[in-house]
């Protein structure tokens, strides 16, 4: 199938330009490696299994005596407070850790357009109200969702966006996930007998680079991109 050239018609007032590294997806796939401590979704298990451990012996063994009893009650409650702790210490200090301050809660809006036919991002699956990441998303509204803490401002990316919702985004082509299938544009592909590129527009205005760019910090649009 031939196309001519992509228009990824995404408006950002305000836009901030970013290079992306290599590692943002790793950083946003696990913040808590990049920040060099346990994911708290472990340590909670872990401790739910300890705590899970105590109440099972409680339950089963008839006969404990006073200090048993204390133990078990140790081995219940201090896994609970530690993970507790835990958990409210890492969330502080991935706020704290984070170039975005804590989280955040932007928007822009976007369309792409291959050969004068609009796409349509792929919808969400099963029980997911979003096609993405937890943190970088789409409703099946059209709007990039930036909702959270992010480790580097390079996971509101363009790319990124992409990326998280299946497909890819760089400086020659854009793969793009859609209810019919996975789509990749190139430069150079041939529509109509003629070579063809692609684009990004910024209210009308062409933008190089536009992978790395990083969509405006408004949740509202406008301001926010469109």
């Amino acid at each position: 199938m031939r196309y001519a050239g992509l228009l990824v018609l995404l408006s950002m007032a305000a836009l901030s330009m970013a290079h992306i590294e290599d590692s943002i997806e790793q950083v946003h796939s696990d913040p808590w490696s990049y920040m060099g401590i346990p994911n708290p979704l472990y340590v909670v298990a872990v401790a739910a299994f300890v705590a899970g451990i105590a109440v099972f012996y409680s339950i089963f063994v008839k006969s404990l005596s006073e200090q048993a009893k204390k133990t078990v009650y140790f081995f219940i409650a201090a896994p609970v407070a530690v993970s507790t702790m835990y958990l409210i210490g890492a969330t502080v200090y991935q706020n704290l850790a984070s170039e975005s301050g804590g989280p955040v809660h932007w928007h822009a809006d976007y369309e792409v357009w291959a050969c004068g036919e609009k796409y349509e991002l792929v919808d969400p699956a099963g029980l997911s109200s979003y096609a993405g990441s937890p943190v970088v998303h789409e409703h099946n509204d059209n709007r990039m969702h930036v909702e959270g803490v992010l480790m580097k401002k390079g996971e509101a990316s363009l790319r990124n966006f992409f990326v998280q919702a299946g497909g890819n985004f760089d400086e020659d082509s854009l793969t793009f996930p859609t209810n019919e299938g996975v789509l990749t544009w190139n430069d150079g592909d041939m529509c109509n007998g003629k070579s063809a590129r692609w684009y990004v527009f910024v209210d009308g205005d062409l933008i190089e680079d536009a992978h790395d760019y990083v969509i405006s910090p408004y949740p509202v649009v406008p301001p926010g991109d469109r």
